[in-house]
């Protein structure tokens, strides 16, 4: 957390008008200004609706927060593959440096009543 004293004396000299909380607050908003917050990995792929597609060529499989991911390197730049299982069922074994089409077919519900729907996927190596 940072404290009056953290931030540079000419900065709060410049901005002596001002409460110290908003001495503090206008500092983090400076000295974060020039950082873009960022996903290290690359963008999520999270398809919308039916026969949206994702193709590229696979980079890498990590361990993501809720299970297995698959990064692919498309024209646009990186890209995640969502944990959704189906999806994960179907990459699975599909060697790095493949090239890969993925389709969402949509959702189909749940055979039990309370749960999520199942997102369900194509996939296709070349």
């Amino acid at each position: 957390m940072t404290e009056l004293n953290d931030i540079p004396l000419n900065f709060r000299l410049d901005h002596s008008s001002l409460s110290e909380i908003e001495v503090i607050k206008l500092w983090r908003k400076v000295s974060m200004s020039e950082w873009k917050e960022r996903d290290t990995i690359g963008d999520m792929w999270l398809p919308e609706k039916a026969n949206d597609e994702l193709v590229g060529k696979i980079i890498e499989q990590i361990e993501g927060s809720y299970g297995m991911q698959w990064i692919i390197e498309t024209k646009e730049g990186n890209v995640r593959t969502p944990s959704h299982k189906v999806l994960q069922n179907r990459l699975n074994g599909i060697e790095t440096g493949k090239e890969v089409k993925i389709i969402y077919d949509g959702e189909e519900p749940p055979s039990v009543k309370g749960q999520h729907p199942t997102k369900m996927y194509r996939v296709f190596e070349k």
